[in-house]
């Protein structure tokens, strides 16, 4: 009675011990995977959300100024003299920061709108290897996403020919974006630019404009 006791003592005992190893083994493989899997889950999600402000940022300015196309006469005042000689170029500061203005509102709206997202990423993706990119089933991922957008209206004169010049607004935009991913959130900075308008002026332009580029508003 008393051997059987002790052997039953004994297999408990030994049962307890395998089971506090494997629940070990367990910790450290689960701690292993969170650092190896973790900048994998990292680099993906801000790809991704660079890849939809991109996509974003594009779709947002192209309608805007699809909708409000803004001629280049509005946006620019040309003063010449009686010989026809140019004697100022300088941006409407209103019509500028309106347009400028609507271009940001525009963006931050659409970023709004990409939230909360959930990534779904192929486990083979998270292996690091090329062979098993885009492969296995999908790991989701909650990414929170949210923005700061700085808008510049840029002028540029460039030489078009004999007395001839060209003169080009663009606006640039640089987009701060912040991903909440687990474990810690990440920043990462998309700049666009795009051309708002263009056009050739005749005659000799002052040296302070020409071969120039300068921000406007």
């Amino acid at each position: 009675m008393r051997r059987r006791m002790r052997s039953s003592r004994r297999n408990a005992s030994r049962l307890r011990a395998w089971l506090a190893l494997l629940l070990v083994i367990l910790l450290a493989a689960v701690v292993w995977a969170d650092i190896r899997v973790r900048p994998l889950v990292h680099a993906y999600g801000l790809k991704h959300a660079q890849t939809v402000c991109t996509r974003a940022i594009n779709q947002s300015v192209t309608d805007l100024l699809e909708q409000q196309a803004v001629p280049y006469g509005d946006m620019v005042k040309v003063e010449k003299d009686a010989d026809g000689s140019i004697q100022s170029v300088e941006a409407d500061a209103m019509c500028v920061n309106r347009l400028k203005a609507a271009i940001t509102n525009t963006v931050l709206d659409r970023l709004e709108q990409q939230d909360v997202r959930t990534l779904n990423i192929p486990l083979g993706t998270l292996t690091g290897s090329h062979l098993l990119t885009g492969r296995g089933p999908s790991l989701p991922v909650q990414m929170g996403i949210s923005a700061t957008v700085l808008t510049n209206i840029r002028s540029e004169f460039s030489a078009a020919g004999i007395n001839q010049t060209c003169h080009q607004l663009y606006v640039e935009l640089e987009a701060q974006l912040y991903a909440t991913l687990p474990g810690e959130p990440e920043t990462v900075t998309v700049t666009s630019e795009f051309l708002l308008a263009e056009t050739i002026l005749a005659g000799d332009v002052p040296g302070l404009f020409a071969d120039r580029q300068k921000t406007v508003a």
